[in-house]
């Protein structure tokens, strides 16, 4: 699920500028305003992943047991033993 969920964060900002300018005479392969598409398109991207990262990261340290948390756990399956 992870690795469909980082593909759909790169295409969607990428498909949603194609959408956005709809490709068509001035915005299209070979036409003299195609580079705006790169210049709109890859900032976007790495704005939807740079979010997403620091949104994973902050989540992971968030759920990160803290030390008494981890001598409980211990003492715990010491005691079972």
């Amino acid at each position: 699920m992870k690795a469909l969920t980082l593909i759909n964060l790169v295409c969607f900002p990428l498909a949603f500028t194609v959408s956005f300018f709809s490709m068509m005479t001035l915005y299209g392969p070979g036409d003299e305003r195609f580079w705006l598409y790169f210049d709109v398109s890859v900032p976007l991207m790495l704005a939807v992943l740079g979010t997403y990262f620091l949104l994973h990261v902050s989540y992971r340290r968030w759920q990160r047991p803290s030390i008494r948390d981890l001598r409980v756990r211990v003492r715990w399956r010491s005691s079972d033993q």
